[in-house]
């Protein structure tokens, strides 16, 4: 009895000194954010070693294009690894190819190989700037694979076959790699936490909406829009990557991808409701719709809370009593046709296009977690700068080609090598902001890494040399650390850099050459081409933020012409989403340049109301309401928007005219023709009103 008591107590003592080691090996004693970079560094070390074992075990050639592979793949979200990895594999297999396809036809014709793959990286870079998320990395992978796979054997044409299926081979085995260890190990949280921002965004939409209702005013507003918008277009990309990590999260993709749309209507219709009481003074309306109004101002305040309680349900049908009440709410009965009754009217219109959108969003967001529904196919359209894309294009024809020169003229052996790290950065930066600024970055991880590569290769390598075990070991005393400092946002392309290049510069192989000079050239084409590739940026037509601004602006314009003009109308959703993401735009910049980013922000968005105004009036002449005379004018206000970039001036005239016409006509007796002629008026008056507020907009080009 007593030796059992004994051994009781021995084992508890026993297992409470090993539960005191589970914070340590937990990682507890660090803050949450180290704690995920650790981790996912772990997972990239893991999936590194795995597939540069399989790639020795299978005696693939350059294997440790395998781990270059993985480290390429791998992100600390796991849904955003996936979807790189689907999309890199694809691009990989594109770039094998058009490479094959380069030497097919160049290889004996060294200039025009040159001037081939040149086109060719264009062409992905364009495609690139004019594509989202990973499919725009699929592109510019596609663009430098063929670089890495023909440069190489210019010389021996009758090795790319190899090459390409060795090359093939790795990046698709550690592709694979980062995959599956994502899978296993990886926190699968991606679901959670978009529905979680999903909600968050819906209760930050419903206090935006209260805005204009309760006349709150201020430049925080501004601020407290942008951080909204860019959230919303932020949370599209994020969708994305929940449904490619999360099977039960995909069947609700499109679901939403459409709350975040109709979220852009009701900030829509927010502001068009705000810009009636900035431009004619405040809005006094009757006892009815005044009462309607506060009670959206409660309904949505509620909102919040509801979504914390999981009872939006109340708040569904709240939306709908009121929706009801606006329909009674008929101004035009009075047989009057004064300023109030308009701005009663559009008051009534903007509030229900409010409410109608919330509704909407409400419903979306109520079924994200429900069964699966046959839904249509839905996706957001944001701007896309094609000044920009073709400049880049431009910058990287031009690189290779100059930099395919220097190659030809001094028959540098590792000429080629230094090539493909040009072809690299002249693509995957060209999409960025600022991409001077991330070349120099990635530059400086490159130095780091190579810096770093030399000792490791000849004093650590050395000595391992032959044990695999040993070399796994060594090579997380510096992958691990790099890829840490990868997983945080502000050093996320310095650690990158430093990893990528990293493996580059030490080129794991079986055997494994150790010839300094060899190691000196590689590493010299490594750092030259880098360099090379980020003064491209500088020298060849750098970031001109004034120029970009404009552009905008131009893009603005003719957005108005197409949604005047095409046939059938663009849905209002593709416009609204497309503008909100130039709003954030032309805030961005404006700041970048100096410029009062309020000012910016306040003229897009009246550039989106203004738009609104353009399919008002389109779906007005749909009605058949419009007398013949009106509607002939109505229509001349159309076409000579069709002509905006070049004669604003003249679309400026054509509305002007149209106000002072229809508020010289008696209108018709019909009460339904009535609504359609005071509704046509109101939109003509919002029109003129942008036109005086906003003259920057009448400039011609």
């Amino acid at each position: 009895m007593f030796a059992q008591l004994r051994l009781s107590s021995i084992w508890r003592g026993g297992e409470d000194f090993l539960q005191s080691f589970v914070p340590f090996v937990r990682l507890e004693f660090v803050s949450p954010p180290v704690r995920a970079a650790l981790a996912y560094a772990f997972r990239t070390w893991v999936a590194g070693i795995l597939a540069l074992y399989i790639a020795f075990f299978c005696q693939l050639e350059s294997p440790y294009w395998a781990a270059i592979a993985v480290w390429i793949a791998s992100l600390p979200i796991p849904g955003m690894t996936v979807s790189k990895g689907i999309y890199r594999i694809l691009g990989s297999i594109a770039g094998a190819v058009l490479g094959v396809l380069l030497i097919a036809l160049f290889a004996q014709h060294p200039p025009l190989f040159i001037l081939a793959l040149a086109l060719l990286m264009g062409g992905c870079t364009l495609a690139s700037n004019l594509l989202r998320n990973f499919r725009s990395y699929a592109t510019v992978l596609a663009g430098y694979t063929a670089a890495i796979i023909s440069l190489p054997t210019v010389s021996n044409p009758n090795h790319i076959f190899d090459l390409a299926m060795a090359r093939g081979s790795c990046t698709i085995l550690g592709i694979i790699c980062a995959i599956v260890v994502t899978r296993l190990f990886a926190p699968h949280k991606a679901r959670e936490q978009v529905l979680l921002k999903l909600e968050t965004a819906l209760g930050d939409t419903a206090l935006r909406a209260t805005f204009p209702l309760v006349r709150k005013t201020g430049d925080d507003i501004y601020a407290f829009a942008y951080k909204l918008l860019a959230d919303l277009i932020s949370l599209d990309t994020e969708i994305e990557y929940a449904a490619a990590e999360s099977a039960s999260f995909r069947i609700h993709a499109d679901r939403a991808r459409d709350q975040l749309a109709e979220c852009f209507g009701v900030v829509s219709a927010a502001r068009a409701i705000r810009s009636m009481e900035d431009e004619r003074g405040m809005l006094i309306l009757p006892e009815a719709l005044q009462r309607i109004r506060e009670e959206a101002v409660v309904v949505l305040n509620d909102v919040p809370s509801a979504i914390a309680k999981k009872e939006l349900s109340g708040v569904l049908n709240s939306l709908r009593d009121l929706r009801q009440q606006l329909a009674q709410q008929n101004p035009e009965q009075s047989g009057e046709m004064t300023q109030s009754v308009i701005r009663q009217r559009l008051f009534i219109d903007h509030l229900d296009d409010l409410l109608a959108h919330f509704e909407n969003a409400v419903l979306d967001s109520m079924s994200l977690e429900g069964p699966w529904a046959a839904d249509p196919k839905r996706h957001l359209d944001f701007h896309r700068d094609h000044r920009l894309a073709w400049i880049n294009a431009f910058r990287a024809f031009t690189a290779i080609i100059v930099a395919g020169a220097f190659w030809i003229v001094t028959a540098w052996s590792s000429g080629a090598s230094m090539l493909i790290f040009v072809a690299v950065v002249c693509s995957l930066f060209s999409s960025l902001p600022r991409p001077d600024q991330a070349g120099f970055t990635f530059f400086w991880g490159t130095l780091a890494a190579v810096c770093v590569a030399f000792p490791f290769v000849y004093v650590v390598l050395q000595r391992v040399d032959g044990n695999f075990v040993l070399m796994a070991m060594a090579l997380s005393l510096v992958m691990i650390p790099g890829s840490t400092i990868g997983a945080f946002p502000k050093t996320n392309l310095f650690g990158f850099a430093f990893s990528v290049n990293f493996l580059a510069a030490i080129q794991l192989t079986n055997p494994m050459d150790y010839n300094v000079i060899n190691f000196l050239n590689n590493n010299i084409a490594l750092v030259i081409g880098v360099l090379f590739g980020t003064l491209a940026y500088v020298l060849i037509l750098p970031t001109d933020l004034h120029a970009a601004h404009c552009y905008v602006r131009y893009r603005i314009k003719r957005g108005f012409e197409i949604l005047s003009q095409r046939e059938p109308p663009p849905p209002a959703k593709a416009w609204k989403s497309r503008m909100f993401d130039r709003v954030n735009r032309l805030y961005a910049s404006a700041e970048a340049l100096g410029a009062e980013r309020n000012v910016w922000m306040e003229s897009g968005l009246r550039a989106l109301h203004f738009g609104n105004g353009i399919l008002r009036l389109r779906e007005m002449l749909a009605t058949g309401k419009l007398s013949k005379e009106i509607a002939i004018m109505v229509q001349s206000i159309l076409d000579s928007v069709g002509w905006f970039r070049d004669c604003p001036r003249v679309s400026c005239q054509f509305v002007a005219t149209g106000v002072d016409v229809l508020q010289h006509s008696t209108p018709p007796e019909d009460p339904e023709a009535r609504r359609v002629f005071i509704r046509t008026l109101g939109t003509l008056q919002e029109m003129d009103q942008f036109f005086e507020r906003h003259p920057q907009y009448l400039e011609a080009k």
